[in-house]
This record gives structure tokens, sequence and C-alpha cells, in this order.
């Protein structure tokens, strides 16, 4: 069960390769409409970032706390950010 005020952010590292050719607010577009339809859940924000920017274990696990951490603090340097008003 979610606590009330609890929303949820979606994160995407983009490939190197694709920095310069892609199209942010397409991407972020097509990640909000895809959680949304498999997960029926609408992310409050989406963040796009720089390949190997999310925290790792050094088995290559995600770090959720560390993310969620830095995220809140604001230390998640996003190249793009788009925020679902509550």
């Amino acid at each position: 069960s979610q606590m009330p005020n609890t929303r949820a952010t979606s994160a995407a590292e983009l490939k190197r390769s694709s920095l310069r050719v892609a199209e942010p607010h397409r991407l972020a577009t097509a990640i909000r409409q895809a959680v949304t339809q498999f997960f029926g859940v609408d992310p409050a924000d989406i963040l796009l970032l720089r390949p190997s920017s999310l925290p790792k274990t050094t088995s290559g696990k995600l770090r959720r706390h560390a993310f969620r951490d830095a995220y809140l603090n604001g230390t998640i340097a996003a190249i793009y950010q788009k925020r679902n008003p509550p």
C-alpha cells in the first residue's frame, strides 16, 4: 500500500549514442504513457539521465535508497525533467 502523498518517479539513463538525437519531451511522454499503461500509476516526475549516473552496487544492481535520497536532496543531475503537477 502507498503512503499518503507518495508519488512515483521514473528515471531512465540514456545511451551515449542517444544524447544528441534524443528528443527529451517525446521520450518523457512515452515513458509516462508506458508506466501509466502497465502499472496504473501516473509518475510525478520523469527524469532522463546521463549514462552511468544512477547509483549502483558493485554487482550492477540499482541502489534504490541511494537514488531516492539523492532525488529528495536534489542532487540527481537530470539532463531533462518533466514534472506532473499533483
